[in-house]
């Protein structure tokens, strides 16, 4: 399952907070790390390229979105 949406951000952008408040919607599955870092390592797109990626949103369970 690919996301529906990525929380892309800066330091001190709020992100955390904006996370913390998403996670709390019933229907929004948030993956639990809160940097997944796979774009800026390339040790982890060796692992298996895009479909790695999509093993970090294994635990996904029928949410209507999913991030």
């Amino acid at each position: 399952m690919f996301p529906n949406f990525l929380l892309v951000g800066t330091q001190k952008g709020a992100t955390t907070s904006l996370r913390y408040y998403l996670e709390t919607h019933p229907e929004i599955y948030i993956h639990r790390a809160k940097e997944c870092k796979f774009f800026v390592r390339e040790d982890l797109y060796q692992k298996g390229g895009i479909q790695f990626f999509k093993s970090y949103f294994s635990e996904y369970n029928g949410e209507k979105v999913n991030g």
